[in-house]
């Protein structure tokens, strides 16, 4: 027994000392699972993380790289595309000849080529821009456009353990995405017409025909002082409102004007009408008025005992100017003598009701014409008439209390002569025929030639009647696109289903169809680079000036996509910092609980070995040979 414990000890000692000396040796306190179960499972779980880590950092480093690589890319195409922008800036003008605009045209050729190169950059042998179609070409240009042989695939990489990010632009998306709609802002005029409804003026925004004023709005004859309501809350259609002004006001006439696109009042009579207390003073003469500044003249006799003055600079109206020639003759002295309207209510009459007449004279001081611009001037005796004074044809149209006919109508305003009110901006439908487009001028329509990557379709819209059979004959070309009213509802827009595929829309005949409705160009880079090109060959300055703005947007989007490429690799940046902080946590973590503390192990050690020593030195002298050993 005392053997077997002895033994027993020593080994027990020895495993320590060997457990001590290995930990020394591989500066690891677990080097199997039975030195630490627990603390096992937490290593595995520290080295599983720092495995994920390795390779999310293997996946930033790579996205990087395909980011970088798309980057210059479309920092070179926005480059090219600058430059087409500068070309297209300097040969708009007059300064240079159709020779220097067709060797421009060799130039914008050029940058197209590039541009198509640089779309179909490559990486390790792989398309950036092709989607997932990655050792297939991205793009392909013809003489008809540029076509996109990716797909829509989307690549991502894992980043974090929460995190993907897409690191490819889809070519299609990122060059052939439309960078503005064909036709978004065009106008085609449609015309005023007596059936146009009132809710398709303004913009579609129509009538308020409701309270306050209920649709009513006045016309006011100046001259008369008469204010003639005109009651709009039952009228349907232009020619319903054209009739019951027509019908409201005597004087006026109510019409569509000339323009096509506005109303017109036009005066039943012209100059020389009657005149009321209510005429201004300046619609006197056709117009001309009366000198009311000073405004003086004096009435006097032959005799001298008579010199009245007459000041009328404070009148305005033909009643002002009887009122203030009355009391002031009167008051001066002279009594039985008034000026008043005369019987036929075209100008006015001077009246001496004394049994003899006082023998006056009106006249005006020098370098004075009031009394000759009222046409009273000279020998009064017992009765003396003015004559026709003339006054202008004068109305203002006015709101009722609250209202806002008038103004939505474009009718605000004075006027002595024909009126047209402002443009009522009348919505384009389906319904509108091609004859009343450009104010009821109409366009002629002939051959639009519209391409589609490779494909080109010839609309023939000479027999189009409406706007609608317009629409029609383009939407059933056998192209993926869409021809419809555009948002402000004045012309016609054009937008491709297909962003694979450039869009050109140009004329196929000498009616200059495409330019006449507004759909003139293309909605995407490298179409519009296409026309560009053709424009300085045909020395079509106009076009080329136009495609400025087309420039500038391509830039933008450009701008855009350059922008979003950056935020990404910042994002990657950002999240391979991250991954090293906590790789470096993790790695501590790691340490704590499988590293040994090789101070402490060495202080161990130390007294292991003397113990083991003391131990062998104890047990030789306990355990002495005996005859057993001997016999054994």
């Amino acid at each position: 027994m005392m053997i077997n414990q002895v033994v027993g000890n020593l080994s027990s000692s020895l495993s320590r000392l060997t457990g001590l000396q290995s930990q020394l040796s591989s500066g690891r306190r677990i080097e199997k699972p039975s030195d630490d179960p627990l603390g096992v499972t937490r290593v595995l779980s520290y080295r599983s993380q720092l495995a994920d880590i390795a390779q999310y950092q293997r996946n930033i480093r790579a996205g990087n790289s395909w980011l970088a690589t798309a980057e210059n890319a479309l920092s070179g195409i926005d480059s090219l595309t600058q430059q087409a922008q500068e070309i297209a800036t300097a040969l708009s003008n007059d300064t240079y000849d159709q020779n220097a605009r067709i060797a421009a045209a060799q130039e914008v050729r050029s940058l197209l080529k590039r541009m198509v190169a640089d779309a179909n950059t490559q990486i390790d042998n792989r398309y950036i821009f092709s989607g997932h179609k990655t050792r297939t070409a991205p793009f392909v240009a013809s003489d008809e456009g540029v076509i996109y042989q990716g797909d829509q695939g989307v690549i991502e990489y894992q980043v974090s353990e929460q995190t993907r990010m897409q690191i490819n632009q889809v070519g299609s998306e990122t060059l052939l995405r439309p960078i503005l709609t064909l036709g978004e802002k065009g106008d085609l005029a449609p015309g005023l017409s007596r059936d146009s409804l009132l809710t398709e003026i303004n913009s579609g925004a129509g009538l308020d025909l409701g309270p306050p004023a209920n649709g009513i709005f006045e016309i006011t004859d100046n001259n008369s002082g008469i204010t003639y309501s005109v009651d709009l809350s039952a009228v349907v259609t232009i020619g319903d409102a054209i009739d019951q002004i027509t019908a409201a006001v005597p004087d006026i006439t109510a019409s569509i004007s000339s323009a096509g696109n506005t109303i017109r009042l036009s005066p039943v009579a012209g100059p020389g009408g009657t005149i009321t207390a209510n005429t201004p003073l300046t619609n006197l003469n056709n117009g001309g008025g009366v000198e009311t500044v000073p405004g003086t003249f004096h009435i006097t006799n032959d005799t001298g005992t008579i010199d009245v003055e007459i000041d009328l600079s404070g009148t305005s109206t033909v009643g002002e100017l009887i009122t203030a020639f009355n009391t002031q003759l009167a008051g001066g002295g002279v009594a039985n003598v008034t000026l008043a309207i005369d019987p036929a209510g075209t100008g006015l009459r001077l009246t001496d009701t004394n049994p003899g007449t006082l023998n006056l004279s009106v006249e005006d001081y020098d370098t004075q014409a009031t009394a000759d611009d009222l046409k009273i001037s000279g020998y009064l005796g017992a009765q003396r008439d003015s004559g026709p004074l003339d006054p202008q044809v004068d109305f203002s149209v006015g709101e009722s209390a609250g209202g806002v006919v008038a103004a939505e109508l474009g009718l605000l305003g004075e006027f002595h002569t024909d009126f047209d009110g402002t443009d009522l901006d009348p919505i384009l439908t389906r319904d509108v025929q091609v004859m009343d487009l450009d104010n009821l001028k109409g366009l002629t329509l002939g051959t639009l030639q519209i391409a589609q990557g490779n494909v080109i379709a010839m609309v023939d819209l000479s027999t189009a009647v409406t706007i609608g059979d317009v629409i029609d004959q383009i939407n059933t070309a056998g192209l993926d696109l869409t021809a419809s009213i555009n948002d402000n509802q004045t012309g016609i827009q054009i937008v491709p289903n297909d962003h694979t595929r450039s869009l050109t829309v140009t004329d196929g005949d000498s009616t200059n169809t495409a330019r006449a409705l507004g759909i003139y160009g293309s909605p995407d880079l490298f179409g519009s680079m296409s026309l560009l090109v053709k424009a300085l060959e045909t020395n079509d300055r106009e076009f080329i000036g136009e495609m400025i703005g087309g420039m500038s947007e391509a830039n933008n989007q450009l701008l855009n996509e350059r922008a979003t490429v950056g935020a990404k690799i910042i994002r990657l940046e950002t999240a391979d910092d991250r991954l090293t902080e906590t790789s470096l946590s993790v790695t501590a973590l790691l340490s704590e609980v499988e590293d040994a503390d090789l101070l402490q192990v060495t202080t161990e050690l130390a007294g292991r070995q003397t113990s083991y020593q003391a131990a062998l030195n104890a047990a030789a002298r306990m355990l002495t040979p005996s005859l057993i050993d001997f016999l054994r």
